[in-house]
């Protein structure tokens, strides 16, 4: 009575196989899925991997370049005609004369490009510039330079350089592409019917020309040399731009600041400072001066300060009594004590200090002396760049101090809009 019929028993096995069956099917799927999530997710770190190296090296490669933008011949500068501009003249950043001022825009941008190209190769990215980036608005260039009207602002659109008109920015595109052979390879890429990617990041960086003053910018002290000179010099800005009667007796390799004697093209500007803190004769120069030492250590006459400041840069502490910066007011200019009188013992020792940064580049403070009752005030309007070439210690007590002008890049430049542009001086601005 308790024996199974084989019809029962027939009826009982089938169920059992065809769930066997079923969850074979689902392991299946299953591991289907897991190995394409998991090629997903192995090919998007993979991906992203790729798409933070392309990032960094678009970054250095675009401040590199950019960097090489400084233009130390402004429109309307005059400087490819042999003239030079006074210090704080306002230049307008439209005023294209093509016929002077594009060959050596056209240079620049060449040399953007070698070096945003040089340092995306040690990245281990090959950036295309076929056209070695003087026809930069190509739509195959990766290498693209061009004027941004903000340079402070990552919203302002690039407006490609054509061929005219002066340029302040440089946008690197960083691309894996399969054109040349450097794709990614995705890891089971036929499941997804793509077995290569090309991961891209792009930067930008810009030069702000825009300069009012400057600020110690962290560890970074302001190269700046507190000696006042006259906003009666020309100041020359580009190359060559020596004036027909300017003195040339030295060369600077811009790469390394080595001074070398003989011309270079670039005319030089001979500064004297001495013992003298009268108004009228230093703006007169009725005693051949024409610069004066400037007192940012808290009213002290100690050389120390001087000389610290001349060779290491200047510091919060020395800035602490203008508030922390040296930078010219809304009304564009910055008023300061009395020059101070150096005798022959602390001339002695600026030389030195002087001598030490020779073929460095520096930042020099230009304007003029104010007769204020008894008083003599040092007013200071602009900032040129320069190099100092030579230094020596008159008979008559006096420093002449030779200096050729240069283009600076510093990060201790402080920018605003409205701002005439600044010959010789810039500051990196970097936009994702």
């Amino acid at each position: 009575m308790f024996a199974a019929s084989p019809g029962r028993l027939k009826r009982s096995h089938a169920p059992s196989g065809s769930r066997r069956g079923v969850a074979a099917v689902a392991l299946l799927l299953g591991l289907g899925v897991l190995v394409a999530l998991t090629a997903l997710v192995v090919n998007l770190a993979w991906l992203t991997c790729h798409q933070v190296r392309l990032r960094a090296a678009s970054q250095a490669a675009a401040l590199a370049g950019a960097a090489e933008l400084l233009d130390p011949s402004l429109p309307g500068a005059g400087s490819a005609s042999g003239t030079a501009v006074a210090p704080g003249a306002a230049v307008a950043p439209g005023a294209a004369v093509a016929d002077v001022v594009d060959p050596a825009t056209a240079a620049r941008i060449a040399l953007a490009a070698q070096q945003a190209t040089a340092f995306a190769a040690r990245n281990g990215v090959t950036l295309r510039t076929t056209s070695g980036g003087a026809a930069a608005g190509a739509a195959d260039e990766d290498v693209v330079a061009g004027w941004v009207e903000d340079p402070a602002s990552p919203t302002d659109a690039l407006s490609a350089w054509t061929g005219a008109g002066p340029v302040n920015s440089l946008l690197v595109r960083a691309v894996r592409r399969r054109s040349s052979g450097d794709a990614v390879t995705l890891w089971l890429g036929r499941l997804f019917g793509l077995t290569t990617a090309e991961p891209a990041a792009a930067a930008r960086a810009s030069i702000d020309q825009r300069v009012y003053g400057f600020r110690p910018a962290g560890h970074v002290r302001v190269p700046l040399v507190p000696l006042l000179v006259s906003s009666r010099i020309r100041w020359p800005c580009g190359a060559p731009v020596a004036p027909v009667d300017a003195e040339d007796h030295f060369g600077v390799d811009p790469r390394t600041g080595e001074v070398r004697p003989g011309a270079d093209g670039i005319g030089e500007i001979t500064l004297r400072s001495g013992p003298t803190g009268d108004a009228a004769a230093l703006s007169e120069n009725a005693t051949g001066e024409n610069a004066s030492w400037l007192c940012l250590a808290g009213g002290t006459a100690n050389f120390a300060p001087w000389s610290d400041q001349i060779t290491q840069g200047l510091t919060l502490r020395d800035l602490e009594p203008l508030g922390g910066m040296f930078a010219l007011g809304d009304d564009g200019r910055l008023l300061l004590g009395t020059p101070l009188a150096a005798d022959g013992g602390q001339l002695a020792g600026l030389q030195q200090a002087l001598w030490a940064i020779r073929g460095q580049e520096r930042i020099w403070p230009v304007g003029t002396w104010l007769r204020q009752g008894n008083h003599t005030i040092c007013q200071v309007e602009g900032f040129v760049a320069g190099r100092v070439l030579d230094c020596r210690q008159e008979t008559d007590s006096r420093l002449t101090i030779v200096v050729q002008s240069c283009s600076l890049q510093t990060c201790t430049a402080l920018t605003r809009s409205g701002t005439a542009r600044n010959p010789w001086i810039g500051k990196l601005i970097f936009s994702e």
